[in-house]
């Protein structure tokens, strides 16, 4: 994973070249803090070292994607961040504004970007943008009517 994934540990065992893991990113009830740790240290001792957090039916993942982390669950989310550090895993943070975002609204790329901001200060690298259900026609993407790559990546 070099470039993708950072270890100023010396003791860390060597990291292959290439992501290989578990994606939590299912419909249902979202896995506890404490099963992700236990995921972890078992993704170890298989030589896996990536972990997608993606939990559908978490609110602030999908429906609730614009409403920030409050205190206790940004403290949960360091703290399993770090917990799949300590495992020599690259943890993944993924967010699915795609069922109501408005990729022309200015109010709605800030929201996405304060999301991401908060998450970045946990000190991760990687992130996964879900839009959801994008139609394939002849070939062609068909992106939703107010799509705007430059308001939403700006």
């Amino acid at each position: 994973m070099s470039g993708l994934f950072f270890s100023d540990n010396p003791e860390r065992p060597e990291v292959s070249d290439f992501f290989c893991g578990v994606v939590e990113g299912f419909y249902g009830r979202p896995w506890t803090y404490s099963q992700r740790r236990e995921l972890f240290k078992r993704m170890q001792s298989m030589g896996l070292n990536a972990y997608l957090y993606a939990p559908k039916d978490e609110a602030k993942h999908r429906l609730s994607w614009r409403q920030p982390y409050n205190e206790k669950e940004a403290e949960n989310m360091k703290s399993l961040i770090a917990a799949a550090r300590d495992h020599n895993i690259c943890f993944i943070f993924a967010i699915s504004p795609g069922n109501d975002i408005s990729f022309s609204d200015e109010a709605d790329a800030k929201a996405l970007q304060a999301r991401l901001e908060q998450v970045f200060s946990s000190s991760i690298s990687s992130y996964v943008l879900h839009i959801g259900f994008i139609k394939i026609l002849n070939g062609v993407f068909s992106y939703p009517p107010n799509f705007s790559r430059k308001k939403l990546i700006s």
